[in-house]
């Protein structure tokens, strides 16, 4: 089980009430994960298991989801994946990380643990 101490050591020290948030989200990526893996058929407690290395990913992995989900529902700081600024035309546009809010679980995390690759699958046309 992945905790605060963890997500801590791999960003910043955090406030009481930002402790509170990491609890729960880390609780709500960690139940995602699993219902992900096993809706596809994995146990992802045996997957960390082997090889050991997985653990660790596993660990760097919630703690990314996490970290993105801290500062995308913090007030003052939405988490832009990209912005623009005009200066004549008055225009400011940005395109939010999450924009309905909510978890968000990138491909690339999936694939980083294993749980999502392409898949070949071949239909013998003649029998």
């Amino acid at each position: 089980m992945i905790t605060v101490d963890d997500l801590i050591a791999r960003w910043r020290p955090l406030t009481n009430e930002e402790t509170a948030k990491v609890e729960v989200f880390i609780s709500d990526v960690e139940n995602a994960l699993h219902v992900y893996a096993y809706d596809r058929g994995y146990d992802l407690d045996e997957m960390l298991e082997n090889p050991p290395e997985r653990a660790g990913q596993y660990t760097a992995v919630v703690c990314d989801i996490v970290k993105r989900e801290m500062i995308s529902s913090s007030d003052d700081s939405p988490a832009l994946s990209q912005s623009s600024l005009a200066v004549n035309g008055y225009s400011v546009s940005g395109t939010y990380l999450t924009p309905g809010g909510g978890l968000f679980i990138k491909n690339s995390e999936l694939k980083a643990l294993g749980l999502q690759h392409q898949k070949a699958k071949a239909v013998d046309l003649y029998d």
